[in-house]
C-alpha cells in the first residue's frame, strides 16, 4: 500500500493539529484487520470540488485500477471532524471498493451492480468507524422500492447515468443510488448473518440481489 499525501493537505491537518501520516495509518491498519488489501496507490489532496460539501471529503476509486483518490477541503466549518470522522470512513469505503475491483467481480457495469457495490462500501465503513455518518436517506417508504423497480428496469437496458442515479436530477432525488444500495445490504445482512459487508466483498452482485429479499 503506497500513500501519497500532497504537501498542502499535510498543511491543512496540520493546521488543525492532526497528523495526516499517523491518521491515514491507522485508518489503513483498521481496514486491513478486516480485509485483505492488495497493493494498490492512495493519494490525498486538497481539492474541494471533488468533496460531498456537507462532508468536507470525497473519494474516487478508479474502476479499473484500484488506485484510490481521496479530496479534502479545509475550508470545512467542522475540518477537524472531517480529518477525525469522514476523512478515515471515506478511507474504509473507497478501500473496499478497491478490493471488490481487484479480487472480486469489480465495481460493476450495470446500475443494479454499482448499486451493490455503493451499498457494500458503505456498510463496510461503519463495520470499520463505528460512528461514521452515513449519507441522508434519499428516499423512505414506498419510495424505496417503487425506485428500486425503476433502477432494476435501467439496468436491464445496460447503459445509465451514474451521475443522475447516486447524485440526484430532477426526477431522482439526490443520494438513491446509495440509499438503495445501503437498504440492499442490510436487508441481506438480516437475512444472512453472520455475514458481513468485508465478507461479501467478492460476492457477485446478481448474487446479493437474488437472496436480500429486498423489496418483496
Amino acid at each position: 500500500m503506497t500513500v501519497r499525501l500532497s504537501a498542502e493537505a499535510s498543511k491543512a491537518a496540520e493546521d488543525s493539529n492532526v497528523d495526516l501520516t499517523s491518521l491515514m495509518r491507522a485508518a489503513i491498519r483498521d481496514v486491513s484487520r478486516r480485509l485483505d488489501l492488495r497493493k494498490t496507490r492512495v493519494s490525498v489532496r486538497v481539492s474541494p470540488k471533488r468533496t460531498i460539501r456537507s462532508a468536507g471529503v470525497g473519494g474516487f476509486t478508479d474502476p479499473v485500477t484500484g488506485r484510490v483518490a481521496l479530496s479534502l477541503d479545509p475550508d470545512h466549518p467542522k475540518f477537524d471532524r472531517v480529518l477525525q470522522v469522514w476523512l478515515p470512513a471515506t478511507v474504509a469505503h473507497e478501500l473496499h471498493h478497491s478490493v471488490r475491483i481487484k479480487r472480486g467481480p469489480g465495481y460493476g457495469e450495470t446500475l443494479l451492480e454499482a448499486i451493490v457495490t455503493e451499498g457494500l462500501a458503505q456498510v463496510f465503513s461503519r463495520e470499520v468507524v463505528a460512528d461514521a455518518p452515513i449519507l441522508p436517506d434519499a428516499v423512505s417508504g414506498p419510495a424505496v422500492c417503487r425506485l428500486w423497480a425503476d433502477a432494476r428496469r435501467e439496468s436491464r437496458v445496460g447503459a445509465y447515468d451514474h451521475y443522475a442515479w447516486f447524485f440526484g436530477t430532477q426526477e431522482i432525488p439526490k443520494w438513491t443510488g446509495y440509499t438503495l444500495g445501503h437498504e440492499l445490504i442490510q436487508s441481506y445482512l438480516v437475512r444472512r448473518p453472520p455475514e458481513s459487508a468485508a465478507s461479501l466483498v467478492e460476492c457477485p452482485a446478481r448474487m446479493i440481489i437474488s437472496e436480500a429479499g429486498f423489496c418483496r
